[in-house]
């Protein structure tokens, strides 16, 4: 994980948000400089499609999706980020999140331009997440003394009517 910054450090083009955030929206945090109330997050600079926000009245990690992270094609660098807010701030584009989506996009399909990109695109592809990826969890089993739901009987198939406008009339 990175070192705790503060949220408002980012760039407006990277857009996180989750549903336990929004109990805190315009709610400072109350933390001493050198936060100065704004809340700690950390991210895994080998994943950049989530951080963590740290509610530290609970004493929890709240995580928070990036508003374009299903958009992307695979998980992304602090690198690529990088080179991709370059790239876009290049061409002259303002770094709206489309903007910088497009630019990883392009760089991890092997489409880099510079020696920068290239670099990028190639750790990335050797970088492993510090966090692991989600597996699946598996059913809860049911007790042998607990009867399993029988599901309703199904009532006999209809056959289809026959439709009297299609005889042949004489």
């Amino acid at each position: 994980m990175s070192q705790g910054e503060w949220a408002g450090d980012s760039n407006p083009a990277e857009h996180y948000d989750s549903a336990e955030l929004h109990p805190y929206r315009g709610v400072k945090s109350g933390l001493p400089p050198p936060a100065a109330d704004r809340w700690e997050i950390r991210y895994d600079p080998y994943r950049l499609q989530s951080i963590f926000v740290r509610d530290h009245t609970r004493g929890v990690w709240i995580e928070a999706e990036w508003s374009l992270a299903k958009q992307a094609l695979a998980p992304f660098s602090l690198d690529v980020l990088r080179a991709a807010r370059h790239a876009a701030a290049h061409r002259g584009d303002t770094a709206a999140g489309v903007d910088v989506l497009a630019e990883i996009n392009r760089i991890q399909t092997g489409r880099a331009k510079t020696i920068k990109e290239h670099k990028a695109a190639k750790r990335d592809s050797v970088n492993t997440p510090v966090i692991p990826p989600l597996t699946a969890v598996a059913e809860p089993a049911t007790d042998a003394g607990t009867p399993t739901p029988t599901p309703p009987p199904r009532s006999p198939r209809r056959r289809a009517a026959r439709r009297i406008d299609d005889e042949d009339q004489d």
